[in-house]
């Protein structure tokens, strides 16, 4: 899981509530879009061993969290903590959920090449996910991907609004807006991308919100941007 939690910011008394997101309320950034973490990679044979998570999940376990922290300080809404409700909290109930990796990229790599991403898509709650039935890691066993290094990268995702606030996807309510935009994401990458292995998306834009992606954890190191209407055969 990722080392940051949404609820990060409310338990350290940074901020005065939950930084929870009413959709109606936020002005996304088109130009600042969203931000896609890769921050956790393993090689493709080892997935089937990967937990099963999804944005629906870490949405509810969130939520979930607070509902009992409201439970233990004796309060109907989220209000701002002090050191003393701070300790009782965590001592009860343990760290907060962690950002969920509701996104995640497939890629291959030739020797001395470069990651070509082959497959985008959304987890899944259902346990066997990445077992050896998911069709895509199926598809790598093709001798053309014989001699390539191949990886699953998992990503975090985080939405930017015009005053540059951040807003973890997890914290976006209510929760069939925050599924949509997740969605979007998807088929916008898969647009851009082109990826061999995916099947839908690919010959025309599906996203109705497009936005500046802004992604960082892939291998090479460096950033790497899309824009609204960008499309790229090959990720060089």
């Amino acid at each position: 899981m990722s080392l940051f939690s949404p609820l990060s910011p409310w338990l350290d008394r940074r901020e005065f509530t939950p930084p929870f997101e009413d959709i109606l309320d936020v002005d996304l950034d088109d130009n600042r879009g969203c931000h896609v973490g890769l921050d956790a990679w393993m090689p493709v044979y080892e997935a089937h061993a990967l937990k099963a998570q999804s944005l629906t999940d870490s949405w509810h376990a969130v939520r979930s969290y607070v509902s009992k922290a409201c439970d233990l300080i004796g309060t109907d809404e989220p209000v701002s903590l002090d050191n003393e409700d701070r300790e009782m909290i965590l001592e009860s109930c343990g760290e907060p959920p962690r950002q969920a990796y509701p996104l995640y990229f497939i890629t291959t790599r030739e020797t001395k090449g470069e990651d070509v991403i082959v497959y985008i898509g959304k987890t899944s709650s259902r346990s066997k996910r990445f077992s050896g039935g998911h069709a895509a890691i199926s598809k790598l066993h093709a001798p053309k991907f014989q001699s390539a290094d191949k990886r699953l990268y998992l990503g975090c995702v985080t939405f930017v609004d015009r005053k540059g606030k951040h807003a973890p996807l997890e914290m976006m309510q209510p929760l069939h807006t925050a599924q949509m935009l997740l969605a979007d994401l998807e088929m916008q990458l898969i647009y851009h991308f082109q990826p061999e292995l995916n099947t839908k998306g690919k010959q025309n834009q599906l996203s109705r919100l497009e936005q500046t992606v802004q992604i960082q954890g892939l291998d090479d190191g460096d950033d790497y941007f899309i824009h609204p209407g960008e499309r790229s055969i090959d990720f060089r």
